[in-house]
């Protein structure tokens, strides 16, 4: 797995020590993240990001000289980050995540406003693009800033809502189209600051989320819809600047 996921992996030895038939030996650990990595619950794809880690190694050898026991101890969490993984995917209890599980976890935050929900879904260093706007939120903090803006913008009721109808994962499951028809009323606490939909108006706008999926958190998430449909032609506009 190392081979092909780490092939330049180096590793500098910065002390040994014996005694009897125990060795152990600390080294410097480093690497580039630049093949697929094969683990059990599936495969994470290559990074490019490189890590420097210190490890240590406790071996038992037997009278031939040879190894029969090797315990090894690095911090999991901090390589995770370093080479930019979820640390999770490493934790005792961690239990394989289906597809069908994170469809259904991002429906059902989408369509009942659940903020926190939502954010549970994406990666630290995880990103939301406005498309039509350029706007970029960047960190789950930001993200989440984004979407208290967006529930607090509009108002679902009387059956208005996030209603999705095409809903479906690429073959290989990393990368996560959700489509959908957002119907609602303009609130008070609409968050452009100019050019902005008059308060208490309908609108309707179908828009398409692309979500670009990495051991089950969303790492980047690109929205697409037609800015036209709810502002004037022609009219440059941010909905959150």
């Amino acid at each position: 797995m190392f081979d092909k996921a780490l092939p330049n992996l180096k590793e500098e030895v910065i002390s040994i020590i014996s005694e009897g038939d125990t060795v152990v030996c600390e080294v410097i650990e480093t690497a580039k993240f630049t093949g697929p990595m094969e683990l059990p619950n599936g495969i994470i794809e290559p990074t490019n990001k490189s890590y420097k880690l210190p490890v240590s190694s406790f071996f038992r050898i037997n009278e031939q000289g040879l190894i029969t026991e090797q315990r090894t101890y690095w911090d999991a969490a901090s390589w995770a980050r370093q080479i930019g993984i979820d640390p999770k995917i490493f934790a005792p209890n961690n239990k394989n995540i289906s597809k069908e599980d994170v469809i259904q976890e991002f429906t059902r935050c989408m369509t009942t406003d659940d903020i926190d929900g939502i954010i549970k879904l994406f990666s630290e260093d995880s990103e939301w693009v406005i498309m039509a706007t350029g706007e970029t939120f960047h960190g789950k903090e930001k993200i989440r800033e984004l979407a208290t803006r967006s529930v607090n913008a509009r108002d679902h009721t009387n059956e208005r809502g996030i209603h999705p109808y095409d809903v479906f994962f690429n073959a290989d499951e990393t990368r996560l189209c959700w489509e959908y028809i957002h119907t609602a009323i303009v609130t008070d606490d609409w968050p452009a600051s100019k050019d902005r939909p008059t308060s208490g108006s309908e609108f309707k706008l179908a828009i398409v989320l692309v979500c670009e999926i990495q051991n089950n958190k969303i790492v980047e998430l690109r929205e697409y819809f037609d800015m036209q449909t709810i502002v004037e032609p022609g009219v440059q506009h941010y909905l959150y600047s």
